[in-house]
């Protein structure tokens, strides 16, 4: 039986300037926890303090290193396009681009995780790959519109997941 527990940074990343915001994942020490799926956000290429691609890798190392210190499996998923993404009207990250790629090429390549979650590929837009596609994306440019999350539901293949039995409460 596959079961999920919704633990996240709402309003805050888990990895800010490349170093995690907590030494630990909160979802470490939860009974039942058997993984967790780590989706960064894109803020950290645009607010500040601003993370850099080496940066934020290092950060992903460190969660990877805990997940797996904890017997815990460990997901990544690829940071979504927001090249035009608005925050009180200004441009979020305008030159974030380059970082995002790099860091979404690291994440497809890596060995160090469990598996990935390429969310980057199914919502972007095809004819500009640095936005969200328009169905996908909410009018800020930056957060996917509910046929996005949906769509990133949909990309999330269980059988990685179910892969990795919870422990017993």
């Amino acid at each position: 039986m596959l079961g999920h527990r919704a633990s996240g940074y709402a309003g805050r990343c888990a990895i800010v300037a490349g170093q995690p915001v907590h030494s630990e994942l909160d979802a470490l020490g939860q009974a039942g926890v058997g993984g967790v799926l780590v989706q960064e956000g894109i803020n950290d290429l645009g607010l500040p303090p601003p993370a850099d691609a080496a940066s934020m890798i290092a950060g992903y190392d460190k969660l990877i290193t805990a997940a797996h210190r904890h017997g815990k499996k460990i997901w990544l998923a690829t940071l979504l396009p927001a090249s035009d993404a608005l925050v009180d009207g200004e441009l979020l990250a305008p030159r974030s681009e380059t970082d995002r790629q790099q860091i979404n090429a690291w994440i497809r390549t890596q060995n160090l995780a469990d598996g990935i979650i390429d969310f980057d590929a199914a919502l972007r837009d095809p004819a500009d790959p640095s936005v969200l596609r328009e169905v996908y994306s909410s009018p800020d440019r930056l957060h996917p519109s509910l046929a996005g999350y949906r769509a990133m539901a949909e990309t999330i293949d269980l059988a990685l997941l179910a892969a990795s039995p919870s422990p017993a409460c």
